[in-house]
Protein backbone atom coordinates (compact mmCIF):
# COMPACT_ATOMS: atom_id res chain seq x y z
CA UNK A 1 0.00 0.00 0.00
CA UNK A 2 1.40 3.34 -0.85
CA UNK A 3 1.65 6.58 1.45
CA UNK A 4 -1.35 7.95 -0.64
CA UNK A 5 -3.58 4.98 0.39
CA UNK A 6 -2.55 4.82 3.97
CA UNK A 7 -3.29 8.57 4.28
CA UNK A 8 -6.56 8.47 2.64
CA UNK A 9 -7.44 5.40 4.93
CA UNK A 10 -6.57 7.53 7.67
CA UNK A 11 -9.25 10.13 6.75
CA UNK A 12 -11.69 7.81 5.66
CA UNK A 13 -11.69 6.11 9.30
CA UNK A 14 -11.63 9.80 10.74
CA UNK A 15 -14.89 10.34 9.14
CA UNK A 16 -16.48 6.62 9.34
CA UNK A 17 -18.98 7.70 11.64
CA UNK A 18 -20.82 10.75 9.21
CA UNK A 19 -22.93 9.57 6.75
CA UNK A 20 -23.32 10.26 2.99
CA UNK A 21 -19.82 10.81 2.79
CA UNK A 22 -18.54 10.24 -1.03
CA UNK A 23 -15.57 10.04 -2.54
CA UNK A 24 -13.69 12.19 -5.64
CA UNK A 25 -10.49 12.13 -7.19
CA UNK A 26 -9.88 15.79 -7.80
CA UNK A 27 -7.05 17.77 -7.75
CA UNK A 28 -4.25 15.34 -7.83
CA UNK A 29 -5.61 13.47 -4.54
CA UNK A 30 -8.88 12.12 -3.35
CA UNK A 31 -11.29 14.39 -2.04
CA UNK A 32 -13.86 13.38 0.77
CA UNK A 33 -17.44 15.10 -0.15
CA UNK A 34 -19.84 15.83 2.87
CA UNK A 35 -23.40 17.06 2.61
CA UNK A 36 -22.62 18.10 -0.93
CA UNK A 37 -19.09 20.03 -0.11
CA UNK A 38 -15.64 18.98 -0.64
CA UNK A 39 -14.72 18.61 3.05
CA UNK A 40 -10.93 17.19 2.89
CA UNK A 41 -8.59 16.95 -0.12
CA UNK A 42 -5.69 14.05 0.96
CA UNK A 43 -2.73 12.51 -0.21
CA UNK A 44 0.28 11.78 1.61
CA UNK A 45 2.53 15.08 1.01
CA UNK A 46 -0.46 17.34 2.01
CA UNK A 47 -4.14 17.89 3.24
CA UNK A 48 -6.63 20.83 1.84
CA UNK A 49 -9.17 20.66 4.59
CA UNK A 50 -12.47 23.10 4.44
CA UNK A 51 -12.53 25.29 7.90
CA UNK A 52 -14.96 28.10 9.49
CA UNK A 53 -14.50 31.34 7.48
CA UNK A 54 -14.69 33.07 10.95
CA UNK A 55 -11.43 31.06 12.28
CA UNK A 56 -9.48 31.33 9.21
CA UNK A 57 -7.02 34.31 9.60
CA UNK A 58 -6.48 32.65 13.34
CA UNK A 59 -5.76 28.78 11.70
CA UNK A 60 -3.15 30.35 9.19
CA UNK A 61 -0.84 31.54 11.90
CA UNK A 62 -0.35 28.10 12.77
CA UNK A 63 2.90 26.27 11.84
CA UNK A 64 2.79 24.43 8.74
CA UNK A 65 -0.80 26.07 7.36
CA UNK A 66 -1.05 27.81 4.50
CA UNK A 67 -3.98 29.50 2.31
CA UNK A 68 -5.19 27.86 -0.61
CA UNK A 69 -4.52 29.27 -3.86
CA UNK A 70 -7.26 28.84 -6.56
CA UNK A 71 -7.18 29.67 -10.00
CA UNK A 72 -5.22 32.84 -8.67
CA UNK A 73 -6.98 33.75 -5.58
CA UNK A 74 -6.89 33.05 -1.96
CA UNK A 75 -9.87 30.82 -1.39
CA UNK A 76 -11.24 31.63 2.17
CA UNK A 77 -12.04 28.95 3.89
CA UNK A 78 -9.87 26.33 2.72
CA UNK A 79 -5.85 25.67 4.17
CA UNK A 80 -3.38 23.08 3.50
CA UNK A 81 -1.21 21.66 5.33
Amino acid sequence: MTDDHKFEDRVRGALADISGVREKRMFGSLGFIVRGKLCISARAERMMCRIDPAIYDTELKKPGCRAVIMKGSESRGYICR
